[in-house]
Order: C-alpha cells, then sequence, then structure tokens
C-alpha cells in the first residue's frame, strides 16, 4: 500500500522504520518462482549459480544482502575466471592482441560494443587491449590516463601494448583476418565488424549454455553480462571518488532493503525508439510491487529528465532518491557525466527491483550487472514496454 499522509514528522520516522524492517523479514520469505517476470528473462528456467565469495580481482561484487533476490547467471565465476586467466597469461612476449575501437556514442552503448570485441579475441586467440585517447578520457580527472582501463577501470590486460605498436597496427576487416593464425600480431577489430559478430558466444562455453538451458537467440546477450562484468571494475581511485561523489550528490533517503530501481529514458531519446510518460512508468511500478509485495514504495530514479524527478519527488505515494545532475565547479562535462554514470549505476544495483525499458542500452546495463557481480539474478524486473519477457527482443 502507498504510505498515507503523515501528520507528524516523529510518526513518520516511525512507520518508515517499521516499514523497512517489514520488507527485509518479507524479501526472505518472498516466493520467487515462476509465474510471470519471476524467472530471469534471458532463459526458460529459474535456477541459477550461487554467488561465490570471491570471483576475480577487482570484480565490483556487492552480493545481496537478503536472501530472496540472491543468484547469478549461469556459469558467472566459471566464465570471469577463464577471461581473467586468457586476458593474463604468465607469458605476454608470445601474446596476439586485438585492439577495441570505439566511435563516440553513449556510455552504456560503448560498453555493450565492448561486449564484442572481447568475445572476437577469446575465439580467435587474441588478448583484447583498450584504444589510446579514448574521447572518454580526454578531461581533467583522468589526467593523461588515455585508456579507459588506466583512468576508471582495472586493467583488462596485464600484457600492454605500446602507442606506438598500437598506432602501426592494422585494421582487420574480415573475420577470416581476424582468426588467421598467421596474421599480424597486433590488429584493429574494425567497427563494421561489430555487427556482424554481435551474436557471438565464446566457443568454449557453447555446450555449456545450451546445457544450462539459455535459448539460442539470447545466448549472447548472456555473453554480454558476462562480459560487462568483466570491463566495468573500477579501481581503487575509481572506488573513492563514485564514495566522494555519493555524498555530494545523492538525495533522498538511503536506500534500503526492498527498493527500486527505475530508469526512465530522457525525452531526447524518442528518436531512436520509444519513450514513455512518468505516468506509465508509475503503473509499471505498481505492477512490479504486484508482483513481489516485498518490495516497498521507495525509488531510485535514474534519469536525465528533472521533469520525472519532480514527478515522482513530489508524490505523497513514493519515497524518491536520485543524483543531483548539477555539473561540479571546475570539472568538465565528460568527466562529470561520466562519473555520475557510475554512480547512478552503482545505486541503482543496491536495489531489489528493477523497471526500465530494455530499448535503452543503459537498462540493459543495469540488468547485467545486477544478474551477475550484484548477485540480483532472481530479482523481479518488469519492462516498461514488452508485455510479458518472452517478447523482449535482443537482436542487438
Amino acid at each position: 500500500m502507498h504510505d498515507q499522509h503523515l501528520q507528524a514528522h516523529s510518526a513518520g520516522m516511525l512507520q518508515q522504520q517499521q516499514q523497512q524492517q517489514g520488507s527485509v523479514e518479507a524479501l526472505g520469505n518472498a516466493c520467487r518462482l515462476p509465474p510471470l517476470w519471476r524467472t530471469n528473462h534471458i532463459f526458460a528456467s529459474s535456477a541459477t549459480d550461487e554467488c561465490p565469495a570471491e570471483l576475480i580481482p577487482g570484480a565490483w561484487v556487492h552480493p545481496g544482502k537478503v536472501n530472496g533476490v540472491g543468484g547469478m547467471l549461469p556459469l558467472t565465476a566459471e566464465v570471469q575466471r577463464a577471461i581473467y586467466a586468457h586476458q593474463n597469461p604468465a607469458d605476454c612476449s608470445k601474446a596476439r592482441f586485438l585492439i577495441h575501437s570505439t566511435i563516440p556514442s553513449g556510455v552504456a552503448s560503448i560498453m555493450n560494443v565492448e561486449t564484442v570485441s572481447l568475445v572476437a579475441a577469446l575465439n580467435s586467440g587474441r588478448i583484447m587491449h583498450e584504444e589510446y585517447d579514448h574521447f572518454l578520457t580526454q578531461n581533467g580527472y583522468c589526467r593523461g590516463n588515455a585508456t579507459l582501463d588506466s583512468c576508471y577501470f582495472e586493467p583488462l590486460t596485464r600484457c600492454r601494448l605500446t602507442r606506438e605498436e598500437a598506432a602501426a597496427a592494422p585494421t582487420l576487416k574480415t573475420v577470416e583476418q581476424l582468426m588467421d593464425p598467421a596474421g599480424p600480431r597486433v590488429g584493429i577489430l574494425d567497427y563494421n565488424l561489430v555487427a556482424e559478430l554481435r551474436l557471438s558466444v565464446p566457443k568454449q562455453f557453447e555446450k555449456q549454455v545450451e546445457e544450462r538451458g539459455i535459448p539460442s537467440k539470447r545466448k549472447h546477450y548472456w555473453w554480454r553480462a558476462q562480459a560487462i562484468a568483466y570491463i566495468i571494475r573500477p579501481n581503487a581511485r575509481t572506488r573513492a571518488e563514485l564514495e566522494k561523489r555519493k555524498q555530494e550528490r545523492f538525495r533522498g533517503a538511503p536506500l534500503a532493503p526492498g527498493c527500486i530501481s527505475l530508469f526512465v529514458r530522457g525525452g531526447d531519446k524518442a528518436a531512436e525508439s520509444a519513450v514513455f510518460s512518468s505516468q506509465h512508468y508509475e503503473g509499471i511500478v505498481q505492477r512490479l510491487r504486484q508482483i513481489d509485495p516485498a518490495l516497498t514504495n521507495q525509488l531510485f530514479i535514474t534519469t536525465e529528465d528533472p521533469r520525472t524527478i519532480d514527478y515522482f519527488a513530489n508524490s505523497s505515494s513514493w519515497r524518491t532518491s536520485y543524483v543531483h545532475m548539477k555539473e561540479e565547479e571546475g570539472g568538465t562535462r565528460d568527466d562529470a557525466e561520466y562519473l555520475r554514470s557510475l554512480l547512478n549505476l552503482d545505486l541503482a544495483l543496491q536495489c531489489d527491483g528493477y523497471v526500465g525499458s530494455f530499448f535503452s542500452n543503459w537498462q540493459r546495463l543495469i540488468d547485467e550487472m545486477r544478474v551477475t557481480v550484484r548477485c540480483k539474478a532472481n530479482a523481479v524486473y518488469v519492462d516498461a514496454h514488452y508485455k510479458t519477457p518472452a517478447e523482449m527482443d535482443f537482436n542487438w
């Protein structure tokens, strides 16, 4: 039930405490088996892997604190270790490399495209290496750290190319060139190959993925979640910066068990795909709470539309939290935007229920991380567009 208007602040605080305690108990007891939306939407089984105490160095792991929303996608721990071993061989002198190239686009789109380069590297026996002078590193925060994995994240590999080696590398424009064992030691993956390879999964895991019940048309999405979990491993400096910015920019009550992550695309995305009104999203959130009554009325909202924040923050039905969007004084738009994006991601992943639109790469990014390193594969997700999980389009 939605909270009623409270006539006294002290009574309101007491009610909130009682509600949060009740949510913890309900989350522990809630049934999270089928029907609709209770299984993870990429495969036909409710079975997930248990969350191990450790994964790989730097993994952005924060296991769910309540048993009801635990679980990882099948094979997550095994795949993370396999990627790490591939990317960090004992002898770098014999390594062959694939350089991931980027075209300027949205943060989440960049990350999802990078997952295709990583599977191409695994399948071709090459080590994926970040490109130098990435446009998202050309800001005051990175200060000369010219790759994403030297500025924001743990290194993708301990085997490093020099700038000269990277600059001299030819572009691999065909699958045949990519897979040729006699080809150049260092090659750049042609961006046009991404579309051709987008449905790929690592050959070494194809049989196991099939045995775990993941439909063929969704295998590549399982892989993207695995790859994102490896790529997005914020380094110690970035984690400290995110905590600092959280103290400065977070608005609303601290996130509690049972909170709901709501991602709302801004109106400027209408040219790319459908966008939905705040009223529509509110109806989807209400539907989510009907599916899982353990979820509370606390929302963490990720959006670039201040009208969405105003709509929910000014409603007596919801307890709304969000990251303030104003850019920091003395910073640049790029570093403020990218770090704010990572902070929004970290906070969204703390919740136990999810609403968004899979038309958006950012919602997919939230989903990919929560079903792997955040151990919330069994949390309920409801899409703003698709009526059932079976309808969801994973073509890109």
